[in-house]
């Protein structure tokens, strides 16, 4: 059951870079954040699935190899890279870590699902349109989860506790007890 993700997105593509870093910079940046995380999730002993943009895979090597060793599961965001370039990817990070990828995050029409079956991914998570005004989303949606070709197909859902866009500098400022009892809710409705 996946209750708690973070992407890791490339930093050089998702946000204008107005204090003017180098791409090396932001994405030391992006593993020190990711680093925050990992030591705020293991003081609670919380296990969570980090979604990394196949893009950067290839960069984080030492990351992915802490995140595995501290009992996460490591899974794939897609934003434009190709059906070869995920399965040349998939590959090199299977061969990494030793254990199969099971996930990708992708909009819903990024592959067939047949494709995505065919490379072995067990699950894909469906990414919500983020170009909708994030005020006017809807405050709770429960998350549908269907089986299609071989895949459980889940789609995002949205917390009833808020809708603060969750993303590495938010979760650092964040008190833990909120998460927790997001968690716990969550829980408590399965």
């Amino acid at each position: 059951m996946i209750l708690l993700t973070f992407n890791i997105i490339n930093p050089d593509r998702a946000f204008k870079n107005v204090a003017g870093l180098s791409d090396e910079e932001l994405l030391e940046l992006t593993i020190q954040n990711t680093k925050a995380i990992l030591r705020s999730l293991d003081n609670k002993e919380i296990r969570a699935t980090f979604f990394i943009e196949i893009s950067l895979v290839s960069n984080l090597e030492k990351l992915i190899k802490k995140i595995i060793a501290d009992g996460h599961e490591i899974s794939f965001y897609n934003i434009d890279s190709t059906l070869s370039q995920l399965e040349e990817i998939k590959k090199w990070t299977e061969d990494l870590i030793g254990k199969q990828i099971r996930g990708i995050r992708m909009k819903e029409n990024d592959f067939l699902l047949s494709e995505i079956h065919n490379l072995r991914f067990s699950y894909v998570s469906l990414d919500e349109d983020t170009a909708l005004i994030f005020p006017f989303k809807r405050f709770e949606r429960k998350a549908s989860f269907t089986e299609q070709n071989g895949l459980s197909i889940l789609h995002e859902s949205i917390s009833r506790y808020s809708q603060i866009p969750y993303n590495d500098f938010i979760f650092q400022i964040t008190p833990l007890s909120f998460y927790e009892s997001m968690v716990i809710e969550t829980i408590k409705k399965r």
